[in-house]
């Protein structure tokens, strides 16, 4: 695994349903996002249990890797969500152009993370690579900020993880056959339930919306935070 891992750092050098939950304190000053991020983050890690339905499907393996995503931020709160990134290994039919007989099948992964070749240790990363992490019990939080470069120590806990792909920048950088195939099925998971919370600035006050549902898709709560 170190061998793996210090071989992509080689490469990155080389290519520059819903319920409400509210708790109140008597803080005055603003939190900032940072703090805010931490916050849920505990209290998600805390409670968060792998649905008996996944377990079953990966073997009774919980979900450990988890996306941050900042929705939303007001001059009085933030709407911040988290939920289970769902990996799995599926089959990918590569077919004849002319028959449309399956030709050939190779295995599929869906969700995992990919570097890219703009992806370079010491700068922000362009595209969707995550750039900010936090571990809380043993479970991997991840999310992305337009500010922070992109450090060996994320690419490491993603790669502890077992999630990152570095297959496009080996093949970028000619060091995999021409023929190598191996095919990523992007794919949603509309089974999974994240949890949307409206986090106050000024106090340590929220409400969460869980749900399947898309951020914005749903009816918010009411939050008074002044």
């Amino acid at each position: 695994m170190k061998k793996n891992i210090n071989f992509i750092f080689t490469l990155l050098s080389s290519v520059l349903f819903v319920s409400c939950i509210v708790t109140k304190s008597t803080k005055k000053r603003n939190f900032d996002r940072d703090e805010i991020i931490e916050m849920i983050i505990k209290n998600y890690a805390k409670k968060y249990k792998t649905p008996k339905v996944f377990l079953e499907e990966r073997n009774n393996k919980e979900f450990d890797v988890f996306e941050v995503n900042i929705y939303e931020e007001n001059t009085d709160h933030f709407v911040i969500g988290i939920s289970p990134r769902n990996y799995k290994i599926g089959i990918e039919h590569e077919y004849d152009t002319i028959s449309y007989k399956i030709i050939a099948s190779y295995p599929s992964k869906s969700n995992f993370i990919t570097i890219y070749p703009d992806d370079s240790i010491g700068k922000v990363p362009k595209g969707n690579l995550p750039n900010r992490y936090v571990i809380e019990k043993r479970k991997l939080f991840l999310w992305q900020d337009s500010i922070t470069p992109l450090s060996r120590e994320i690419v490491e806990a993603i790669n502890s993880y077992g999630v990152l792909d570095s297959t496009v920048i080996k093949k970028h950088l000619g060091l995999l056959p021409k023929d190598y195939k191996e095919l990523h099925l992007v794919e949603f998971d509309n089974r999974i339930v994240g949890d949307k919370y409206y986090f106050c600035k000024n106090k340590r006050k929220f409400k969460i919306v869980r749900s399947n549902k898309a951020y914005n898709t749903y009816e918010p709560p009411k939050l008074k935070c002044n």
